[in-house]
């Protein structure tokens, strides 16, 4: 059976956190639960989503939307803007060149992007990209798009 679409397009979005961990180079990239937690080695990159609500739906099927937040975090330095800047940028190129996903779901809303400094006892610089993903799915197949 293939796998939920919410599942096909977790996979895409990490693909596209793979192939930035080369670019870049990132340490790491995974998927998290907790968008509060350090992940070590640095710099990294960490993928969360919020829950799935319901837009729409029609005798064929429903919407749906989350948020998906990349989370970049590294080691504070003196070029930190320089750094936010770099990584914001290729994550950029990456996703807006795929705003469908493949043709699994489209990106509705984008970019947010925060900015949060470490302080001296705390040296990790943290970048947070937040976009809206909006997908439609066949009625009782959740493996199905349409």
């Amino acid at each position: 059976m293939p796998d939920p679409i919410r599942q096909q397009i977790r996979t895409a979005l990490l693909a596209h956190g793979t192939a930035l961990a080369t670019a870049l180079p990132l340490r790491s990239v995974e998927l998290g639960r907790d968008p509060l937690v350090a992940r070590k080695p640095m710099p990294n990159l960490t993928l969360f989503e919020s829950d799935e609500v319901e837009i729409g739906k029609d005798n064929r099927g429903r919407t749906y939307q989350f948020i998906v937040t990349f989370k970049f975090a590294f080691e504070k330095a003196r070029n930190a803007e320089m750094e936010k800047d770099r990584l914001v940028s290729a994550l950029e190129v990456r996703i807006e060149n795929d705003l469908q996903l493949g043709g699994l779901a489209n990106i509705v809303d984008g970019e947010d992007v925060e900015f949060l400094s470490g302080t001296t006892t705390d040296p990790i610089q943290v970048v947070l990209v937040s976009y809206r993903v909006e997908y439609r799915r066949v009625r009782g197949d959740p493996t199905t798009k349409y």
